[in-house]
């Protein structure tokens, strides 16, 4: 038995548990020690004893809160185990449980041998990460101040390049209009070079 979704955050500690019974009577909610979690009831093989592991991405650290090892099942015991989970980025990801039966002769102190690898049960969970809200509010505040900054140099930009159009533009009317308004000594009459004949 094991959850078939869950809802993680980014950075926040969540407990993963998957349970084996002899009890085909309890509810998975019951066995699971989450009566509120919906869980799905999985068909595995039977067997005194049982390992079980868990295992997913990059995107999770994963770590036993029990003894790793075969867990021996009873009328009046469950192998049940707890992995804790916590995700290190958002987004929909999948965690593996693997169920494998372990047989042992009756009232002998053998070593469970594992059965072969065709008998191993594998489930998926589905998780889906969010970020924390205060994660979500610094990444979209950061993404908006890189906008304006951005927006605030361009318009920089903009700007020097139009006073360096003026500018030119200004240099040229000087140099190509015609003057006027020069000094007084540009508009005394011009005397002749030569005395008027007579």
């Amino acid at each position: 038995m094991f959850p078939r979704h869950i809802d993680m955050t980014v950075g926040a500690e969540t407990t993963v548990r998957a349970a084996v019974t002899l009890d085909a009577t309890r509810s998975p909610g019951d066995v699971l020690g989450q009566p509120s979690v919906p869980a799905t009831a999985l068909s595995v093989i039977a067997a005194c004893f049982v390992n079980a592991s868990l295992t997913g991405s990059d995107a999770f650290v994963v770590t036993s809160l029990v003894a790793s090892g075969p867990q021996q099942i009873s009328d009046s015991h469950d192998a049940v185990w707890l992995w804790s989970v916590t995700p290190k980025r958002k987004g929909d990801f999948v965690l593996t449980v693997s169920f494998w039966p372990l047989l042992q002769a009756t009232g002998t102190a053998t070593t469970p041998t594992s059965l072969s690898a065709d008998q191993v049960t594998p489930v998926t969970i589905d998780v889906s990460v969010a970020a924390p809200l205060g994660q979500d509010l610094k990444s979209g505040t950061t993404e908006a101040t890189d906008w304006l900054n951005a927006l605030g140099k361009l318009l920089g930009a903009l700007a020097a390049l139009l006073l360096a159009a003026w500018a030119v533009r200004s240099a040229w009317r000087k140099r190509t209009e015609p003057r006027s308004g020069g000094s007084a000594a540009d508009e005394r009459p011009k005397e002749p070079s030569e005395p008027p004949a007579g």
